[in-house]
């Protein structure tokens, strides 16, 4: 293609390279040249037409995955704001409301999977009977104990699956060091720490504060805000790190204990209610601490044990820690009456 022919306008260019081409079958038709003579001579013009195709090819790849790039980053934009969420929970739950009496859709909340695979099976997991209801059918209360072993611990409680309280459980710990530990210093090591942003998981609270720490923290700062509770997983990394620093591994966990990465937060001011809460903790064990004021507890045995088995219901005073494990109890609890109360608690695993 000529110098002057490369300057025409490209639906030109392409008609001229048209002419060529077909000039060039016709001349090698006319001459009678074998196939593969042909193929060879034509060979540097057929890679650069492969060459160029692959080069569209690949500048239509890019720009189809920079269009959906953008299209994620302004949908992910838009979903962080929070009248979008807010807008996005309220016509979820009305949506679900509405569907409610043609699919109940209620069972699908204690699930552990949606789709079962018939390949798997859980053989790990000990499973409940009638006979392990034998293990709880004479407890009606939780035992005391202090300066208490770690071997002594595994061997008579957690593989017996009983609850207990080590009265002497939070001893050396920093939140306990000058003695003194509320509410105020709770909220204000979450502000200062810069965690107002983090997004609690599991929260449950009065104040109306749905998954909003920064909003949560201010109310709870209130003093115009009276009679409220709250609970909160911290799932978010950094919130359950700085919470650690409140606390140490409780002496008497033994070493075959893993605790979790994350922490649970349960403080409440001048609660007078008396509908016990349920903390949907699943672990196989379970320690909740009490920093300040008391909690009201009840362990209730799993099925098939609820009917064989007695409720257990005490309180938690300051600087005790309740162990329990998750194959035969569920806890709720009760915010203590009409004071300031805050506990900590988390879960571990083991072989």
């Amino acid at each position: 293609m000529s110098a002057d022919e490369a300057r025409l306008p490209e639906a030109e260019r392409l008609a001229a390279l048209e002419r060529e081409l077909t000039a060039l079958h016709e001349l090698c038709r006319r001459s009678e040249l074998p196939h593969d003579q042909v193929s060879r001579a034509l060979r540097p013009l057929v890679s650069a037409v492969d060459w160029s195709t692959g080069i569209n090819r690949a500048r239509y790849v890019g720009r189809v995955v920079g269009v959906l790039l953008v299209l994620c980053a302004a949908l992910y934009l838009i979903g962080s704001a929070k009248p979008v969420q807010q807008a996005a929970h309220f016509y979820t739950r009305v949506a679900l409301v509405k569907i409610l009496p043609y699919w109940d859709w209620t069972g699908l909340y204690t699930m552990t999977c949606l789709v079962e695979n018939p390949l798997y099976e859980e053989t790990d997991r000990p499973v409940r009977t009638e006979d392990s209801c034998q293990l709880c059918e004479s407890l009606d209360e939780l035992e005391r104990v202090s300066n208490v072993s770690a071997a002594v611990v595994t061997d008579n409680y957690l593989r017996l699956d009983r609850p207990v309280v080590v009265t002497d459980g939070t001893r050396d710990w920093p939140a306990l060091e000058d003695g003194v530990f509320d509410r105020h210093r709770l909220v204000k090591m979450f502000k200062d720490r810069g965690l107002a942003e983090s997004r609690p998981c599991e929260l449950l609270t009065n104040l109306k504060a749905r998954d909003d720490m920064q909003l949560l923290l201010d109310k709870m700062s209130n003093p115009v805000i009276k009679k409220w509770f709250a609970h909160w997983e911290n799932c978010d990394k950094m919130a359950a790190k700085v919470l650690r620093t409140l606390y140490r591994r409780p002496y008497f966990l033994p070493a075959m204990v893993d605790t979790t990465d994350s922490n649970w937060v349960l403080v409440s001011s001048n609660y007078t209610g008396n509908v016990y809460k349920m903390l949907p903790v699943v672990n196989d064990m379970v320690w909740m601490a009490q920093l300040q004021g008391t909690t009201g507890l009840r362990l209730t045995p799993r099925s098939p044990c609820a009917s064989l088995c007695p409720e257990i219901v005490d309180t938690l005073h300051e600087g005790e820690i309740l162990m329990f494990t998750d194959f035969l109890w569920m806890l709720e609890y009760l915010p203590g009456y009409g004071t300031d109360n805050v506990a900590v608690g988390a879960g571990g695993y083991w072989e």
